[in-house]
């Protein structure tokens, strides 16, 4: 007897634009967090209710249907099941004891800039990192960026160059200086941790652009399992080459994306806190 095939209507990216769209709540909106075109998300919509009748227009707007709120309700309980069992599975595997967190220029001078950044809950994630490694007895390494230019806020004698109170070193966690983006170029990171037999590391500090994927790139080149803790990273606005202003906003989300495709696992800070 052959066994009939079921086939789901929507895909996986169509029942996340529904989740959006409940979210967001308006078509401009959603069209920002997805990163669209609001043309490209409207067509996306009138696919999904040519394909299902999970959405309609009202008055000229889309709305969600009855089906659509039942759809939604069953996929979040499924992400929120998805999400626990991950975790379980992945501290199921992940060994503390070959793992490192390390906490990147977590330093004064960055609260000391005009310029508007990204993630204004970043250190208190950091703090939850560190409260969290603490409890396990776990490894904890901080990296300080200096300077020898007397003009620079990391100058090495400068206050700003110091770590932020919050987020200090405690008397028995090591502190590697560096002068370049990448905390691995020209230190003895790298020894450290082998020298540790650490096989893991875990990323959060400044800035997600910079010396945050700088980081990430050497790590996994160098063979160590690397995760980067998204929300637990920040980064500034900034003038690029073409003169126009860039937020900080959207290029820490493209940043995090271009990171767990090529370097590493992005996850946040209740993926680990939870463990």
């Amino acid at each position: 007897m052959k066994t009939k095939r079921l086939k789901f209507p929507l895909t996986s990216e169509q029942l996340e634009l529904l989740i959006a769209f409940e979210q967001n709540g308006n078509l401009s909106k959603l069209a920002e967090h997805m990163g669209k075109d609001q043309s490209v998300i409207s067509r996306q919509l009138q696919k999904l209710g040519e394909d299902c009748p999970v959405i309609s227009k009202v008055n000229g707007k889309w709305a969600m249907t009855p089906l659509w709120i039942k759809i939604n309700e069953l996929t979040s309980r499924v992400v929120a099941e998805y999400e626990k069992n991950l975790v379980g599975e992945v501290n199921s595997f992940f060994n503390w004891e070959s793992s490192a967190l390390v906490i990147v220029n977590a330093q004064k001078a960055l609260l000391n800039s005009m310029v508007q950044r990204s993630n204004l809950d970043a250190e208190k994630n950091i703090q939850a990192l560190l409260s969290c490694w603490r409890k396990k007895n776990g490894k904890i390494l901080h990296i300080q960026h200096i300077s020898r230019n007397p003009n620079s806020d990391f100058f090495v004698e400068s206050p700003l160059a110091q770590f932020m109170v919050e987020i200090s070193p405690m008397e028995d966690e090591s502190v590697i200086q560096k002068m370049h983006a990448s905390s691995f170029s020209d230190t003895q990171l790298e020894s450290f941790l082998k020298g540790q037999s650490i096989s893991s590391i875990v990323l959060a500090g400044f800035t997600a652009n910079d010396c945050i994927e700088a980081i990430a790139r050497d790590s996994f080149e160098k063979g160590f399992n690397t995760y980067v803790v998204g929300d637990a990273t920040a980064m500034f606005d900034f003038v690029a080459h073409d003169k126009k202003l860039y937020k900080a906003e959207k290029i820490h989300e493209l940043v995090l994306a271009n990171i767990g495709l090529r370097y590493g696992q992005v996850e946040d800070t209740k993926f680990f806190s939870e463990m």
